[in-house]
């Protein structure tokens, strides 16, 4: 039994080694805001749910902050057209 063990942990060992080898690059390969907005209505055409499109965003490198600032953006910008079209 204890030879089995051995063979896993020396089989699973370089897979663990790249997984953490490459989780920097991965980890900073972050989008600009312009790439999540354009990447969002992309998505959104394809009729991709906003569950898939988060998991899809933070599998890029976007931060909870950065769709909270986003999202404030947005809904500022709605809130100012929706005010100048009632003007007109």
């Amino acid at each position: 039994m204890k030879g089995k063990n051995a063979f896993s942990a020396v089989r699973l060992l370089p897979l663990l080694l790249a997984i953490f080898l490459a989780m920097p690059q991965y980890v900073s390969a972050k989008m600009t805001d312009e790439q999540v907005v354009s990447y969002v209505k992309q998505a959104t055409a394809q009729g991709k749910s906003q569950q898939q499109i988060g998991k899809e965003l933070l599998a890029r490198g976007v931060t909870s902050d950065q769709v909270e600032r986003l999202k404030a953006r947005f809904e500022s910008e709605q809130g100012a057209q929706t005010t100048t079209r009632h003007r007109r």
